[in-house]
């Protein structure tokens, strides 16, 4: 079974709530650090073909993976139609721990995080935008 694998599969049985804020997002993250780049490949492939629960999750565990294997998903997500989804994800490449990666940023992020930090609970998203 390849590491991708063993992430989906952890995130198809995980549930959102205590437990997995508590030890989920940890768990989900160490499997991350052990993915191949087939595996990244693979999960940059098919995030958007699962379940908006997944997604969610897929998007905390990011948080906690490098920079260069996390941002390009991550801009992806923050695209999607999905609020919920794009703001989990602009959180996450907010809270991302930088290294040397460079990304380029299209304007298609840049309206869509404007439009999620218009929201009060979602203001801490305007730092993106600096």
């Amino acid at each position: 079974m390849s590491h991708f694998d063993e992430f989906d599969r952890f995130l198809r049985a995980s549930q959102p709530g205590p437990l997995w804020n508590e030890d989920g997002i940890d768990n989900a993250a160490a499997i991350l650090s052990e993915l191949s780049v087939t595996d990244w490949a693979h999960l940059h492939q098919c995030w958007s073909g699962q379940s908006s629960i997944w997604q969610e999750m897929c998007a905390e565990a990011l948080t906690y993976a490098t920079q260069s294997d996390a941002v390009p998903i991550l801009l992806d997500m923050i695209r999607s139609s999905d609020d919920v989804l794009a703001t989990t994800a602009a959180h996450s490449l907010r809270c991302l721990e930088p290294d040397d990666a460079m990304f380029e940023v299209d304007s298609q992020v840049v309206s869509r995080v404007k439009t999620l930090a218009q929201s009060e609970e979602n203001e801490p998203l305007s730092e993106l935008l600096e």
